[in-house]
């Protein structure tokens, strides 16, 4: 009877998780700033050197401080680009607009370093939703992004900054990032798409804070990608993975909350020399950890001071991690290691798979302050809850 109890309480609270999220929604999918914003009608807008943005009298005088502003538009058209600018030396923001055409949304091609801006707009129903090329040390924030192809896809533009933004149903990338080093990618929502966050060879990049959940795929991939860090990101439900890592080294993957994701919580296929700390690793339905040697070997991972719990809970005595690496599960200085729930109190950890590894100094206690209690709390207003988690 005890353990008939057990089962449904923690089945309750597993429906009252699942419901909170699909609840809380709404309050990161909001275009109510620009649906709110008296719009104007607009034809699409082609720049294809400094003179135009004069030619379209645009307000501003192209200056950091004064940058040229196209905002408070609705731009619906039956061409490739609603907005397309090439090769600018100008600064300019793109503000409060409402952009559909038949193929790309905003379209930023080729121009000067810092001078692209691109906040508060919302395209849907593109193929590109907004496409930024070979421009670095742009910024594209708080914008929404919905039933596109890909949503954003910044390519060889070094130090982008990408933040607030909303990508929800694209359907294949909520955003992709290729060959673009040192980019910032935080706070954004990515929701229903293939994969939510997609890094494809760009090294250094800070991915933080961001809210991965329902994907098709992974919450976050990252591919090729070196020295990169990971941090406070909620990957929560992806029908895969929570985070991957293919190819990779030297990145840092911690403070994370990685829950209820339909194959693993983290996966590292052929990385190296990566940290692994400090992350809540909870209810995915396979191993909270994966460490495969796929492609290429993974060797000299660190893993410590994460929680694992209720992951990959066949039997009684299943494990909750897998390494066919020679990863190192504890932390080698202060001869600490992870929680896992099913630890049985004495001895040493074991980890699946073919490297026979062990957490050998397995904590009896949570590091983490995230518990079921506030699994509701943390639906509603998840950074609230990163803070408390946070090891900064």
């Amino acid at each position: 009877m005890k353990m008939k109890r057990k089962y449904l309480i923690s089945s309750m609270v597993s429906l009252l998780f699942i419901i909170a999220i699909s609840v809380s929604v709404p309050v990161y999918f909001h275009v109510l700033k620009v649906k709110g914003t008296k719009l104007k009608q607009f034809s699409p807008i082609l720049i294809w050197d400094d003179s135009d943005f004069v030619d379209y009298q645009f307000p501003g005088d192209g200056s950091q401080s004064n940058p040229y502003r196209i905002e408070n538009y609705n731009i619906t058209t039956s061409v490739i680009n609603g907005i397309y600018i090439f090769a600018t030396t100008k600064h300019f923001v793109i503000r409060n607009c409402l952009i559909s055409a038949t193929h790309i949304g905003i379209n930023i091609e080729n121009v000067a370093k810092s001078t692209a801006t691109i906040e508060n707009c919302s395209v849907i129903g593109q193929f590109y939703g907004i496409p930024v090329t070979n421009s670095a040390n742009s910024t594209i924030r708080d914008n929404t992004l919905s039933n596109n192809y890909l949503g954003i896809f910044v390519s060889f533009s070094n130090s982008t900054l990408i933040s607030d933004n909303k990508c929800v149903q694209n359907a294949i990338y909520g955003m992709r990032i290729r060959e673009s080093d040192n980019c910032s990618i935080e706070n954004n929502f990515l929701k229903q798409n293939r994969y939510g966050l997609y890094i494809f060879e760009s090294s250094f990049c800070l991915v933080k804070k961001n809210f991965c959940i329902n994907n098709d795929y992974a919450g976050i991939f990252s591919s090729f990608t070196n020295n990169s860090k990971f941090i406070e990101n909620s990957c929560i439900n992806n029908f895969q993975d929570g985070i991957r890592i293919s190819t990779g080294e030297d990145c840092i993957i911690t403070s994370n909350i990685i829950m209820y994701n339909l194959i693993y919580g983290i996966t590292l296929l052929g990385s190296s020399n990566c940290l692994i700390t400090f992350n809540e690793i909870s209810y995915n339905l396979n191993y909270g950890i994966h460490i495969s040697n796929t492609y290429i070997h993974s060797k000299d991972n660190v893993i410590h001071h994460n929680s694992f719990v209720q992951n990959f809970r066949l039997t009684e005595n299943q494990t909750q991690a897998w390494d066919e690496g020679n990863s190192t599960w504890f932390d080698a200085i202060n001869l600490e290691g992870n929680y896992w729930d099913n630890y049985n109190g004495s001895g040493w950890y074991p980890i699946d798979g073919p490297s026979l590894s062990f957490d050998e100094y397995p904590l009896v206690d949570n590091p983490l302050s995230i518990s079921s209690s506030i699994l509701q709390l943390y639906c509603y207003n998840p950074r609230i809850v990163l803070k408390k988690a946070s090891t900064n």
